[in-house]
């Protein structure tokens, strides 16, 4: 029993001043037309636990990322106050497409998609001049999709089921095709959860370690059947085969999203193809509107630089100058739980790190002459 009181003292400790947070309307900006960066890690970088957690640390700064950024695109379409410009698909052929989407006091709402003009040569599969036809349209989802339901904070669930239709044409000699519509029927069950809340740092648009930033962690579970129609009729197998298409296909897809105030992008996205979420697929991280952890105060100096962050037992500090240094190390709230002077000659100085300075995030400031010269969040990990 001490045991286990001693564990509960202990939880409430290490999440002293984390504080979730609750995104509703009021949190976005009215204006949401632009562009965002955003950077994919690649498949061989290793990542940190993204397990669900209350008052969790979710470090992306060691990851690996891909070469180039990422671009979506969010611009202004009628009647929606903004769409994101992406990419669907009918099996493998692909289509441009922009995601309508506006934000009420009920929700981040996502309505329906509007299309571009695409079309597909299929002289590959058929070896004639048979085309796939994707035309500009509108479909309005028959019931909204809730990207996040306001008050959105802890334990909030909400769900969404809709249908979608999308219209091509086919042109296939064999089959007597000459422009035939088709229609694409998506069933989509969406459920989503706040599983989790905490702090998230990722590296800014310089590469730089960001400050840790507060975050939901949303867990989405996404169920799809495709199902395709001539005209109103069943679409024939035979014709669906030739496109590589299967009449009701079934897709399941799982994604946790850590979302910010202010932006409707998540700071950080991982999907998955397995309930376990044992290997994600793709994640993605937004790094615009980004500072960096600390900077550096002192004109002509070069850099102060605190590592390793997390930190276990010791800390280092690289210092500019033959000078002495003060240090303090903060909790959220401010309150100052260890200090000192390291220094006396340029180059790295320790830290060694109290056994009472739990697990949890904190700052460290370094000044000399009473000046602040330096500032940064710090994770302690035990």
């Amino acid at each position: 029993m001490r045991s286990f009181t001693a564990i509960i003292i202990l939880c409430c400790i290490v999440l002293k001043g984390y504080g979730q947070i609750t995104l509703t309307s009021a949190d976005y900006p009215s204006a949401l037309v632009g562009t965002d960066s955003l950077k994919q890690v690649t498949y061989s970088s290793p990542l940190p636990s993204l397990a669900p957690a209350l008052g969790g640390i979710w470090d992306m700064t060691g990851t690996t990322d891909s070469a180039a950024d990422l671009f979506s695109f969010r611009v202004a379409v009628p009647t929606y106050q903004y769409g994101d410009s992406t990419t669907g698909r009918i099996g493998t052929f692909l289509y441009r497409k922009k995601d309508v989407r506006t934000i009420t006091a009920i929700g981040h709402i996502e309505q329906g998609v509007t299309t571009n003009d695409t079309f597909h040569n299929l002289v590959s599969i058929t070896a004639g001049s048979d085309t796939m036809f994707i035309p500009a349209q509108t479909a309005t989802y028959s019931s909204p999709i809730i990207l996040k339901a306001f008050p959105c904070t802890m334990g909030g669930v909400w769900h969404s089921t809709m249908n979608t239709d999308i219209n091509f044409q086919l042109t296939i000699t064999m089959f007597s095709l000459s422009h035939q519509p088709f229609t694409q029927r998506r069933f989509t069950i969406r459920k989503d959860t706040v599983v989790g809340w905490g702090k998230v740092r990722v590296k800014n648009s310089a590469g730089a370690p960001s400050p840790y930033i507060n975050v939901l962690q949303v867990h989405t579970s996404t169920y799809t059947t495709d199902s395709f129609y001539m005209g109103s009729s069943v679409a024939p197998g035979a014709y669906l085969t030739l496109l590589g298409l299967t009449q009701g296909k079934k897709d399941t897809s799982y994604t946790q999203s850590f979302y910010r105030t202010g932006e409707v992008t998540p700071l950080v996205s991982a999907s998955y193809k397995d309930a376990g979420l044992t290997v994600p697929s793709k994640v993605i991280y937004h790094h615009q509107r980004l500072e960096t952890v600390g900077l550096e105060k002192l004109i002509g100096y070069t850099s102060i630089g605190v590592y390793p962050n997390p930190a276990t037992n010791e800390l280092h500090v690289s210092l500019p100058q033959s000078s002495q240094y003060d240090y303090t190390i903060s909790d959220i709230s401010g309150k100052v739980l260890l200090s000192g002077q390291i220094g006396g000659r340029q180059g790295d100085a320790s830290i060694s790190l109290p056994q009472h300075l739990l697990t949890g995030l904190y700052q460290i400031n370094i000044s000399t002459n009473g000046e602040i010269k330096y500032t940064t969040q710090l994770v302690i990990s035990r």
